[in-house]
């Protein structure tokens, strides 16, 4: 599933990575798009796409429990 959104998600505009983040001992699968703060706002206005698509394949994963979005900020420190 993330292969197949990974060269959009790449390809938006100001994003600085994609990250794939799995808890071994919980198996929590998340996935990480950094975007530079100007673009958020943007992306944000179109829904975050392609996040509904990728939600729905999500929750139709056999096993899958619960899934949800959540927007954080990164800072180096």
């Amino acid at each position: 599933m993330l292969e197949k959104h990974l060269a959009t998600l790449k390809g938006l505009k100001g994003v600085k990575e994609v990250k794939r983040v799995v808890c071994g001992g919980c198996y929590d699968f998340k996935i990480i798009t950094a975007l530079a703060e100007p673009d958020f706002g943007a992306w944000e206005g179109a829904a975050f796409a392609p996040e509904a698509e990728v939600l729905a394949e999500l929750k139709a994963i056999p096993g899958v429990t619960q899934v949800e979005t959540q927007t954080f900020t990164f800072m180096s420190m």
